[in-house]
């Protein structure tokens, strides 16, 4: 990874984006993240492709035959299960438990996280403010 200096000293690293690796080397005249819209079409795209390889993968097909259905690298595909198949974060598990009924006392047993973080997060919950 090269990391870049600016006049401010602050560390920046060039990872470029999915059209080219590196932001210096690129060759579009505008920025793909300066164009109008751009971070939000990209952060919709990865959305889209996460959800069509969800929805293949649950229905049986293996990530090569995925990988050629929707034109994609193997590794990509591999990727975008990766992201799809992440555990839910503490909040949610807790979220969880709290629309099932479950007690904050019990949620925070069976999640392995605290009783003082659990007893917070079910205050919030009850009070809408999460």
């Amino acid at each position: 990874m090269t990391i870049l200096f600016d006049d401010t000293k602050e560390n920046t690293s060039d990872t470029g984006c999915h059209l080219e690796p590196r932001c210096l080397s690129c060759r579009r005249p505008v920025c793909f993240y300066d164009e109008e819209d751009g971070r939000i079409r990209a952060k919709h795209e990865r959305r889209t492709i996460d959800g069509a390889v969800k929805k293949l993968y649950e229905d049986g097909l293996s990530p090569d035959t995925i990988a050629s259905k929707l034109k994609l690298n193997v590794v990509t595909v591999y990727r975008h299960l990766r992201q799809v198949k992440r555990r839910p974060n503490k909040k949610q598990q807790v979220y969880a438990k709290y629309m099932a009924g479950i007690s904050y006392q019990d949620a925070a047993r069976e999640s392995g996280i605290g009783l003082n973080y659990t007893r917070a997060l079910y205050s919030k919950f009850r009070t809408g403010r999460f």
